[in-house]
């Protein structure tokens, strides 16, 4: 496989793989503010994504949100992140996501996908996303509904900050059971850290039955 780099140099298979890991975020900013999509509301929810799952400086970044909301949703992020306006239309800002990712193209360009969203809209892409070799990660939020589809078809989920109900899923798969959400502060955050758990593409679940309280 020929990889090529920012601007424009064909890398070789053994120069790609040494390069730092890197990461798609995937955000369904209204989903994870419960529709108040107000800048307090974004802002406060952006900072707690970045204190808890951590962004690297090669991670790439796509938000969709309504064109009504597009002023606190798309201010509340980085300027190099990707924006797409979408209508008002029912499920508009899921499709414009998952309309965003090519899996083949994703899968030689970064090496983990975070999904900040419960909806279970994105169940098909995280199970494409992993049979592509793509760890794929759900983040949930305070007092956002968890999808068990999405949640069952993930390799970990994170709970930020703030969200100290326990998640509970049920799956029909014999071999994934529900398993314990990581408090923010059990877990650690950043690059290094997905470059460690890159030397085992094994997917690891947690299967421990549910969280402390």
């Amino acid at each position: 496989m020929r990889v090529l780099t920012e601007i424009g140099e064909v890398m070789s298979d053994d120069r790609a793989s040494r390069i730092d890991p890197s990461r798609l975020h995937l955000l369904d900013i209204e989903n994870m503010v419960s529709g108040d999509v107000s800048a307090v509301r974004c802002s406060a929810w952006w900072g707690d994504y970045v204190t808890d799952v951590g962004v690297g400086e090669r991670d790439q970044i796509t938000v969709a949100a309504a064109w009504r909301h597009a002023a606190p949703a798309f201010f509340a992020v980085p300027a190099n992140a990707r924006r797409i306006g979408v209508t008002s239309a029912p499920d508009a800002a899921d499709l414009a996501l998952l309309d965003s990712v090519d899996v083949e193209r994703v899968a030689h360009q970064h090496d983990e996908v975070i999904i900040a969203s419960g909806d279970h809209i994105f169940a098909p892409l995280a199970r494409a996303l992993r049979a592509a070799g793509v760890r794929v990660v759900q983040v949930v939020a305070s007092g956002v509904g968890v999808s068990a589809e999405l949640y069952c078809s993930c390799d970990d989920l994170i709970r930020l900050r703030g969200s100290n109900r326990v998640v509970e899923a049920r799956c029909e798969h014999p071999t994934i059971a529900a398993r314990r959400v990581p408090r923010a502060s059990e877990r650690s955050s950043g690059v290094a850290v997905l470059a460690a758990r890159m030397a085992d593409s094994r997917p690891q679940l947690r299967t421990t039955d549910r969280a402390a309280q």
